[in-house]
């Protein structure tokens, strides 16, 4: 059994816009209950912030608290879950890579870090002041969406850029130096990162990512070095080991079948290599984690 994957069109509403959904999260809830309270998928950007209730969010394996004030983004193919309280509310939106590109088409939405698979999972905790601000442009964001008016898509695309740009402002709290070197550095980064995402199940190997950017291995150890104050082959590690994960929970598949889908040439060593990075063995890891659906 494979995990649901959701994309926009899952999600009708009176108002849809092509690429692009918004809803208070109550009613969103209410709407898509069944599809997004067990274990998923997306293939397109997810925006969430709570304004009352609780609960847990997890992400990839990463559980999170829900309170008043807890922001989530989450990018295309990162799995999550919801265990919700009843008096949850908040607010939401979604869109698809292809909605920001065509809106802006010189810039790329791994320039926001947030938005790079190399930042990890995205969660944040408002202060009132930051939460307040925050909800006020998600209203103006569900606003517009509810409207008919001329340039509807192009406004959602402003408001959703200048969301990404006040978050950015709100983590980038400690002002940093921007070289043209750093911002070449980030720049490959981000293309390393985006290149990890897509091609983890090809490309195993520093030189092999190194080749692709068309740099030395030693030049990309020492970018991610710089990024993440991690080595390459720790990133491309961590991913496999996160596409590992995804399986062994959110699969029929035998340990034979994984291994062989992961790329390793068989379970032992497939085993071997799961529990040097994470500590377990795939089936203890397995055995630990459970998801009891209703």
């Amino acid at each position: 059994m494979k995990l649901p994957i959701l994309n926009i069109d899952d999600f009708h509403s009176e108002f849809s816009e092509a690429y692009f959904y918004a809803n208070d999260f109550k009613s969103h809830l209410a709407a898509h209950q069944k599809e997004i309270l067990a274990p998923h998928k997306h293939d397109f950007y997810l925006v969430v912030v709570f304004t009352q209730g609780g609960g847990i969010h997890e992400i990839d394996f990463s559980q999170y608290p829900v309170k008043k004030g807890a922001l989530f983004i989450l990018r295309p193919g990162q799995t999550h879950y919801w265990q919700l309280s009843d008096d949850i509310e908040g607010y939401i939106f979604f869109h698809s890579l292809n909605f920001y590109s065509l809106l802006f088409p010189n810039k790329e939405l791994t320039e926001y870090p947030m938005l790079s698979a190399s930042y990890g999972n995205c969660a944040i905790q408002l202060n009132k002041t930051e939460t307040e601000q925050t909800v006020q442009l998600f209203q103006e964001i569900l606003s517009e969406y509810q409207q008919t008016e001329l340039f509807k898509a192009r406004k959602l695309g402003l408001l959703t850029d200048r969301f990404y740009i006040d978050l950015l402002r709100l983590l980038k709290k400690q002002p940093s130096v921007t070289t043209v070197e750093k911002r070449r550095s980030t720049e490959l980064f981000n293309r390393f990162s985006a290149l990890l995402e897509s091609s983890i199940m090809t490309l195993r190997k520093p030189t092999d990512y190194a080749d692709a950017l068309n740099i030395s291995t030693k030049h990309l150890n020492r970018i991610v070095n710089e990024e993440v104050n991690k080595s390459t082959s720790q990133l491309i590690n961590e991913r496999i080991v996160l596409e590992a994960k995804r399986h062994l929970i959110h699969s029929f598949s035998s340990m034979e079948e994984i291994s062989q889908e992961l790329g390793f040439e068989d379970a032992s060593y497939f085993s071997r290599f799961f529990k040097k990075n994470t500590g377990l063995t795939p089936s203890d890891f397995a055995k630990s984690y459970h998801f009891e659906e209703d």
